[in-house]
């Protein structure tokens, strides 16, 4: 199985590196039939290159990787900009992918890193290899960076907690490893900040924007 690491994925959750800095709250709710007020975000992929077994080709080559020449493949979530979802060939490789403008961006290591939701500010969640959840930007990235947020109310999130969901308002959809139990991550404003909701969640696309660098995110922010 290949055991190349996700781009330049450091191990940044272990060594205690906060690459986000997202604060959250944390409330209990019903339970996965209610989805507890987080609709799962979704836009069609309009922005994001065609994909194709060549394609995939291309990109594990490229990361020194060769694996069949045809490839299965399918999409599990998109936001206007990138799709994601799992491709493998009955064999060699078997991961998740990412894919936006400039084609695929990631990614080259082992389930069970696994993403499960994206949302219109291209904001990801998911699993990384050690099961442990993770918040992300989605690229276009040199490599990436990803954390768990900080919640400063309530519920802390545990380390094999699962991300279920995100919405187009940040929230989170997550189950406790340990209780069964789901609750929801609501972002909230920088302590010290005279916002409330509104400046609170443009604060949090603001410094996801600084922290990746992206050109576009930036003008718009």
């Amino acid at each position: 199985m290949v055991k190349s690491s996700l781009f330049a994925l450091a191990l940044s959750l272990f060594a205690g590196e906060a690459r986000a800095d997202l604060i959250f709250s944390s409330t209990t709710c019903g339970g996965i039939a209610s989805g507890c007020g987080v609709e799962q975000s979704h836009h069609p992929a309009v922005g994001a290159s065609p994909l194709s077994d060549q394609a995939f080709h291309d990109f594990f080559t490229s990361h020194s990787i060769s694996g069949n020449p045809t490839f299965i493949y399918g999409e599990n979530g998109s936001s206007a900009d990138f799709t994601f979802g799992r491709v493998y060939d009955f064999g060699l490789i078997d991961t998740q992918y990412i894919n936006g403008k400039d084609g695929l961006i990631c990614c080259i290591t082992d389930e069970p890193f696994r993403l499960t939701g994206i949302n219109s500010s291209n904001l990801l969640i998911g699993q990384d290899s050690a099961g442990s959840p993770f918040i992300s930007f989605a690229g276009p990235l040199a490599d990436f960076d990803y954390d768990t947020p900080k919640v400063i109310e309530g519920i802390p999130v545990g380390f094999q907690d699962q991300f279920i969901a995100i919405d187009d308002s940040f929230r989170i959809l997550a189950q406790h490893a340990d209780t069964g139990l789901y609750y929801v991550l609501s972002p909230v404003p920088e302590p010290g900040s005279l916002s409330l909701v509104g400046l609170g969640l443009a604060g949090l696309l603001l410094k996801i924007c600084r922290r990746t660098k992206e050109p576009r995110c930036l003008d718009s922010a």
